[in-house]
């Protein structure tokens, strides 16, 4: 079970405080109060000690936040400009993150400060965005004080809150004396920005506050918790445990007013979390409204003296003492910088990755009149601006033309068919230009459709006289009802609760913008798709994209509105989109048996490998030169941590080319490295971050991944993340695919980072897809049971590769306890497997990984061909268990893969006989097991709950 998100309820006030940073005014005294706060990527299981302690209280202007945490001597701060985030939180700072419900959903607002009065505030990583906030500090005694005035005015559409009203929130604390470390009040994983892991902020009456004096475990193990409360006499509490995902029950409560004392059962704190819930007693309905956490493996620290209260020494040399000092990068010296500017005569403006060539396995585009056929689908447009139909895999998409939908104040109509010409053509490229004129405009769309069957239309419209208004223009592209079964829209947040895939909800999908939708069925489908919304003119965002079904015609529909109000069209409009029909290509045939040895690998100059130079390879802290690596072992891939947004050397310095070149590809101007060496997963983080696409960075990442590629032959590359913007992203992976393509026509390993934003018109360059490491966070983070966030719709719309054409690789996250248990590991590959999804061996137990997949490679996998249970490959007698196939394409043999996802222990039987098969079976084996099993028409095979086994059936030469 999932660890409860933190409450606080937030009692009215009716004196506002004077906002000066001295938490003297007597609203504070009578405000909810959170501390405990836990160590940032530690799972919520420390707690920071000392914690900071926040205040909250509201009015009918307000909401108000009170804080004070330790501030150690010689921590330095200073005053920076509004929304210099970097210069604000690079120094000791909070960070609050409010997200009222009354805004749109996914919206939320971020404030950071410091204690030299600086302000930074955002929204959903808009820095551009300013609110109303006021805040002072004060910093006395060791302790940082701070007051800050949050007016509802400041957030779109949020009224004054009435009691009962919820919003979301955390508080989180970056600590940078004596060594960095991070804090906040609810765990949100990877990421302080994961909104749909914020806690829960609820508004009360003038009488409803509580806060903790203190909370200890006794040496008899009973916790023994001190609050001040409004009433403390209807205070009462409870307690949970946590334990590898369990709740551990906990005995009887005894409580006096202001006083509670929680006996445990024997033995329940051991490995275990526990959150203490205090509940205001409301006749026999206890309402949960606030929360405070204890950890048992954390005693409370004696009383300190008056002196060691103003000294922070003890607390720095404990800092220092827990690891080595902070790597502080340096500047690049004049003679570097020279170098840099003489290197960039070498990379700047090449053409490396842009000849006119189709790679493999690709063909050539061939266009027969007006029908546009590129691998596996077939484009036919019959005088029209967009398809009237798309064929993918022999099979029709389209229920009719795409369309648009198109009124000005002369009339509406629907937009389909017009002149049309092709403009050119070459093996890369198809050109297309359609025009329509009616209803006092011009509208033109011009199409160029690609060799991997990306269309990319630039759609202008223009008014035949001075000016027009126009009242509406949509796109449609109708789909056949028995091919839309899934689909999958790209988010604006890693939760996997809102990870957006899966089966098409009755009433279809209403929302935003999002850089893809798709739909689709088990093996193909179709997709538009945007960089941005750029031009559109929209009165309501939360409408700009619908999928719905049609009452006339009773076909699904994706609908994109570009205009949806009024608004007078003078000159020249345009919008710029795509669609796409998927699969994009052929699986890589020997898919099922890929296994990622990997090298991190930080080299002068992005990837110029350096002499000597040492690299991590992967699984383990094993370090060698680069050069040696591919001498030993050409399979590895060398990984780029950061992807299309690093720029550091090996050792965590900042490179020349980054810091002269800093503001012309990202815009913001490199003047000090700001964060020292941090070695989670080889990343390396620092002021002004990667670069663009769009600039001539990509120019200078082609140029030095074709410099090692050329040196090593390497067959493959890692990007943690593709980059952006879209378009240029695009451009980016194709000119790595077709160098890559290059060295081995055969097969490339190129792996690209998605999790939740399978944007195919990027990574259909890439081989394979890493997806989901959202499970490790949100509200679906992962416990012992993929079961019970992964449903298998999902499964069938994001992470199988038959209707994409790329591979998903599957990235478990089991945390640290689950992935040392068998069970969960075993519940994920029968989950996974029996979908032929691609599994690496990451956050899971490695030991029943390397067993699976010694098995499956045994049988030969490899060289296998798929059918899936939902294809009925084979007949057996218990529909609540799955079973899918694995052919041989050249042997007399089967692998069943046989899943139970269920709880309870099931049995069923298999019948096998020579038609089915197409061979007489002579042996039936237990591949995990190695036992054979009696030959005959049916075999009974027994599978315990939430489990898996696979079974080889072999014809006589085995």
């Amino acid at each position: 079970m999932p660890y409860e998100r933190g409450i606080v309820t937030v009692p009215r006030t009716d004196s506002a405080p004077a906002v000066d940073g001295t938490l003297d005014d007597p609203c504070w005294r009578e405000a909810s109060q959170i501390t405990n706060f836990l160590v940032h990527n530690t799972g919520g299981r420390l707690l920071e000690r000392p914690s900071p302690r926040v205040l909250f209280c509201y009015d009918d202007e307000a909401l108000y936040i009170g804080f004070e945490s330790p501030q150690p001597q010689g921590v330095e701060t200073a005053e920076a400009p509004r929304d210099s985030d970097k210069l604000v939180s690079d120094h000791d700072s909070f960070e609050f993150f409010l997200r009222p419900t009354m805004t749109w959903e996914h919206s939320y607002y971020q404030l950071i400060v410091n204690a030299s009065n600086s302000i930074f505030d955002g929204k959903v990583k808009d820095n551009s965005w300013d609110g109303e906030f006021i805040y002072r500090a004060t910093v006395s005694d060791g302790v940082w004080r701070g007051e800050i005035k949050v007016p509802y005015t400041t957030f779109e559409d949020a009224g004054v809150p009435e009691a009962g009203d919820e919003w979301t929130f955390n508080v989180c604390r970056n600590f940078r004396a004596g060594g960095i470390r991070f804090s906040q009040w609810t765990n949100t994983g990877v990421s302080y920005h994961d909104a749909m892991s914020f806690a829960r902020m609820r508004f009360g009456g003038r009488d409803e506050w509580v806060r903790e004096q203190s909370v200890a475990v006794g040496e008899d193990k009973d916790i023994r918790v001190v609050l001040d409360a409004w009433d403390k006499a209807r205070t009462s509490a409870g307690i949970l445990f946590y334990r590898q995902g369990e709740i551990v029950p906990s005995k009887s409560i005894v409580s006096a007013p202001g006083e509670l004392l929680l006996k445990t059962a024997e033995g329940s704190l051991k490995n275990a979390v526990a959150e203490l819930w205090i509940r205001k007693e409301q006749a026999d309905d206890p309402v949960l409204y606030h929360m405070v956490r204890v950890s048992p493996k954390t005693k409370p620290a004696p009383p300190k003296s008056k002196t060691e209260e103003k000294s922070t020494e003890p607390a720095t040399k404990q800092a220092k003492a827990e690891g080595p000092p902070p790597y502080e990068p340096r500047p690049p010296t004049p003679e570097e910088l020279q170098a840099a500017r003489e290197r960039r005569k070498l990379w700047e403006n090449n053409s490396l990755g842009k000849d006119e060539w189709v790679p493999p396995p690709w063909t050539p585009v061939v266009v027969d009149g007006q029908t546009v056929s590129v691998w596996g689908r077939d484009y036919r447009f019959d005088n029209s601006l967009f398809p009237t139909q798309i064929e993918s895999r022999g099979e029709e998409l389209l229920s009719r033309p795409i369309f648009l939908d198109l009124q000005t104040e002369k009339g509406r109509v629907k937009v389909a068919a017009g002149k049309l010409e092709v403009v050119s053509r070459t093996d890369e490229k198809a050109t297309l230009r359609g025009r329509f004129e009616g209803i006092g405009l011009t509208v033109e769309a011009l199409t160029e459709l690609e060799f991997d069957g990306m269309a990319k239309v630039t759609l202008r419209i223009v008014p035949t006289d001075e000016a027009i208004q126009v009242k509406k223009l949509a796109l449609r592209i109708p789909i056949k009802p028995d091919r839309a079964q899934y689909y999958h829209w790209a988010g604006s947040g890693w939760d996997p609760s809102v990870s957006n895939a899966g089966s098409i909800p009755e009433d279809g999908l209403l929302g935003g913008f999002r850089g893809i939708l798709w739909v689709g069925d088990k093996k193909r489908g179709v997709c538009w798709f945007a960089q941005d919304q750029d031009g559109y003119e929209i009165s309501q965002p939360h409408t700009l994209l619908r999928l719905f079904k049609s009452e006339t015609y009773a076909d699904w529909n994706i609908r994109v509105n570009f205009i949806d109000t009024a608004y007078l069209l003078k000159g020249e409009k345009t919008f710029v989109f795509g669609y796409e029909a998927t699969p994009v290509k052929p699986m890589p045939r020997q898919f099922r048996d890929e296994r990622f040895p990997f090298v991190w690998h930080w080299g002068r100059g992005y990837l110029d490998p350096i002499p000597g130079a040492f690299v991590n390879l992967g699984g383990g802290n094993r370090k060698t030169s680069l050069e040696k690596v591919f001498e030993s072992n050409p399979d590895y891939l060398l990984v780029l941590a950061g992807g299309a947004g690093a720029e550091s050397d090996y050792q965590g310095q900042v490179l020349s080319e980054q810091w002269l070149y800093s503001q012309e590809w990202r815009g913001t101007k490199h003047t000090r490295i700001n964060y020292p060496k941090n070695n989670w997963a080889g990343h390396v983080y620092y002021h002004g971050g990667g670069g663009g696409l769009d600039t001539s960075y990509q120019d200078f990442m082609v140029y030095y991944i074709n410099e090692v590629l050329q040196k090593h032959r390497m067959d493959g590359i890692y990007f943690d993340g593709h980059g952006g913007p879209m378009w240029s992203a695009r451009e980016f992976l194709k000119r790595v695919y077709k160098l890559f393509r290059k060295v081995h026509p055969e097969q490339t390993r190129i792996l690209v980072h998605s999790s939740t934003r399978i944007l195919i018109p990027v990574i259909g360059f890439a081989d394979f897809h890493l997806n989901g490491e959202q499970y490790n966070s949100g509200r679906l983070r992962v416990g012992a049971h993929y079961t019970d966030v992964l449903p298998i719709d999902r499964i069938m719309a994001e992470f199988r590769g038959e209707p994409w054409g790329t591979v998903p690789a599957f990235l478990p996250e089991l945390d640290a306890i689950h992935r040392k248990l068998i069970a969960p590991t075993r519940e994920m590959i029968a989950l996974l497997q029996v979908h032929d999804v691609l599994l690496t061996g990451a956050w899971c137990n490695s030991n029943v990984y390397r067993a699976y997949k010694s098995a499956i490679n045994r049988f030969g996998i490899a060289e296998s061909d798929f059918t899936g249970y939902w294809e009925d490959a084979v007949s057996h007698s218990d529909s609540e268990i799955k079973v899918s196939v694995y052919r041989h394409r050249t042997q007399d043999k089967w692998l069943l893969f046989i899943s139970n996802l269920t709880p309870k222990a099931r049995t069923t039987i298999v019948k096998l006989s020579a038609d089915t098969l197409g061979f007489e079976p002579e042996r039936i084996e237990d591949l995990e097991n190695n036992f054979e099993l009696p030959v005959g028409p049916e075999i009974t095979v027994p599978v315990n709950g939430l489990n898996f086994r696979m079974i080889g059936v072999f014809g006589k030469e085995h």
